[in-house]
């Protein structure tokens, strides 16, 4: 699913219309969400790349330190979509696939 009518490389992502935000707009999850929201919302093809390196690596060491954690699973299921999502928008982007 896409996200409708947004500009820019954001119409890509699907994370969001998932549950990731509450219906208000609330943050979820503030460790690792702030990141994900700078990817998704770059416009600047040049700075693309590092906004989508920096919220992989901050969901990489959160996941790191909840995984196993049943308290933590529907964190750890909205991780796995993050990753997908940029692994999505970085395709987009003309990026190579993470390893």
């Amino acid at each position: 699913m896409l996200l409708p009518n947004k500009p820019g490389p954001a119409t890509a992502v699907s994370h969001f219309d998932r549950g990731a935000l509450t219906a208000d707009h609330r943050v979820l999850y503030p460790k690792w969400q702030p990141q994900l929201m700078a990817a998704i919302k770059e416009t600047d093809p040049a700075m693309l790349p590092e906004r989508i390196r920096e919220a992989q690596e901050v969901l990489s060491k959160r996941l790191d330190r909840i995984l196993g954690s049943k308290s933590h699973a529907a964190e750890i299921n909205a991780i796995e979509e993050a990753m997908d999502d940029l692994e999505l928008l970085k395709r987009k982007a003309g990026q190579p696939k993470a390893s």
